[in-house]
């Protein structure tokens, strides 16, 4: 039709070969589909103002993949409800699905095996293998794409070129698609700064890394997230936010720096962390939120631990570690400025070289702190209020100031249940001034007397201007002064 009327069609067509030009205005049908066969469609508009109804509004259902490059209008839908095959030609461009319409990929097509590239759709996902083959990537460049069937798999490998997001035009709302929790069995890698709303269920299983970029996904709360059966490769760094619950299961990783602004990241193996990372806590655009680590019972090791605020800006601020049990050793040579509360039965080791760890936080934990190497020190009322054991050993150092000295190791002035130990009669405990009480001590697997001890009494061990107050002699009863 090549006139001035409408052409209108209300009924399904096939259609092979054939062109629609309209100046004005074009109409395929209402809900009728238009089944396409290998000539493809081409649909022209070419009067498009500021007004909706003059755009491309239509349902494309297709069994091919188109050659090169296809742009989708704002109310366009492209609805596969087929699988695809390629029909691109050797050494054709890549195939790229783009502009601000919708895609629809509702069938597996294991036979599509060309480059694919997502440039700014937004693209749903219902169907396993519904981009391709797995012996290549697809490429993601920008828009959003969502994994929208329940508990669906996906093992192509997702090479994220732009900044595209999953879900993250509702990142803070529920729809159909949401809690469905996609299982990723295909490398996901980000060459550039990658954000990713995510849902709950969400499962990494094929490799998680960085390729020049960085991660940054967020998760709303009451949601689980796992990365697991593979390693990190993340020197980029990984940034989690928004009150989620993100789980690392893997081991031997690499990364930069995890930074958690807000939400809990849960380490559910042995070494999860890298040696050579930082671990950055409570970098929240909300004061009310903080970013927590649970060890899960287990033993981490990290360069450096660092939040994400100074104790100055935000004095009742403090990230939390959590845990019946567990530790977290700090292995880096870069002091940082602590506001941490270590909370059920976690315990803290520091066995860095680092001299300046400040540590501004009170932790109600019952696990205990080490300190071999380094140096520690508690100031502006920080402690441990309910730590079982305290040791020190080798060249660490535990500085306590005044400010810190009757809370340092217990509830409150005079009170304790720690055990100072100096396994090898090597370390210092330094007291700038006032009295730390603790309620035992051990030297060199001996308990010494209750009693009141200075740096003159116990050279070496003790240094700075204030006493040491020990509670009871080696399971004797207290001695009340």
């Amino acid at each position: 039709d090549t006139g001035t009327a409408l052409a209108e069609m209300t009924s399904a067509v096939a259609l092979n070969g054939i062109r629609f030009e309209r100046g004005t205005s074009f109409t395929l049908g209402g809900s009728a589909p238009v089944g396409l066969g290998a000539g493809g469609l081409s649909a022209t508009n070419t009067a498009v103002s500021g007004t909706v109804t003059n755009k491309l509004e239509t349902t494309l259902h297709i069994g091919f993949l188109p050659q090169n490059q296809w742009s989708l209008g704002a109310r366009t839908i492209l609805d596969v409800s087929a699988p695809m095959t390629s029909i691109t030609l050797d050494g054709a461009e890549p195939v790229g699905i783009g502009g601000s319409g919708t895609v629809w990929l509702r069938a597996s097509s294991p036979n599509l095996t060309a480059p694919l590239t997502f440039t700014n759709s937004m693209t749903r996902i219902l169907a396993p293998l519904a981009l391709g083959s797995t012996n290549r990537e697809v490429r993601l460049k920008a828009g959003q794409i969502k994994f929208a069937g329940a508990g669906l798999t996906n093992d192509v490998p997702l090479r994220f070129i732009g900044n595209i997001g999953s879900n993250f035009a509702t990142a803070y709302q529920t729809d159909n698609y949401w809690n469905q929790g996609w299982v990723q069995r295909g490398k996901m890698t980000a060459e550039v700064s990658t954000s990713m709303a995510c849902g709950n269920g969400y499962r990494f299983q094929g490799g998680f890394e960085t390729d020049g970029g960085s991660w940054s996904l967020y998760l709303p709360a009451s949601c689980h997230l796992y990365i697991e059966n593979k390693p990190i490769r993340c020197s980029g760094g990984i940034y989690l936010d928004n009150q989620g619950h993100y789980h690392f299961c893997t081991t031997n990783n690499v990364h930069g720096t995890v930074q958690i602004n807000c939400g809990t990241l849960h380490l559910d193996r042995d070494y999860t962390l890298c040696e050579s990372g930082t671990l950055q806590l409570g970098v929240s655009w909300n004061d009310n939120f903080n970013g927590n680590v649970n060890l899960e019972g287990h033993v981490n090791k990290i360069g450096r631990v660092t939040c994400g605020w100074t104790p100055s800006s935000k004095p009742t601020r403090a990230s939390n570690v959590l845990g019946a049990s567990g530790t977290l050793e700090v292995v880096g040579s870069t002091g940082s400025d602590l506001s941490i509360n270590f909370q059920g039965g976690t315990s803290y080791r520091h066995s860095g070289t680092s001299a300046n760890v400040f540590w501004n936080g009170v932790s109600t934990s019952t696990g205990s702190v080490e300190v071999v190497n380094g140096k520690v020190t508690f100031r502006n009322g920080a402690g441990w209020s309910a730590v079982s054991k305290v040791t020190i050993s080798g060249p660490g150092v535990i500085g306590v100031k005044e400010n810190s000295a009757d809370v340092v190791f217990g509830p409150a002035a005079g009170q304790s249940r720690a055990t100072l130990e100096f396994p090898d009669e090597t370390g210092t405990l330094e007291i700038e001034s006032g009295t730390v009480t603790v309620r035992k001590l051990k030297m060199g697997g001996v308990y010494w007397p209750a009693g009141t001890y200075d740096k003159d009494d116990l050279p070496g061990r003790i240094s700075g201007e204030g006493s040491l107050r020990v509670l009871r002699s080696g399971g004797s009863v207290m001695i009340v002064f």
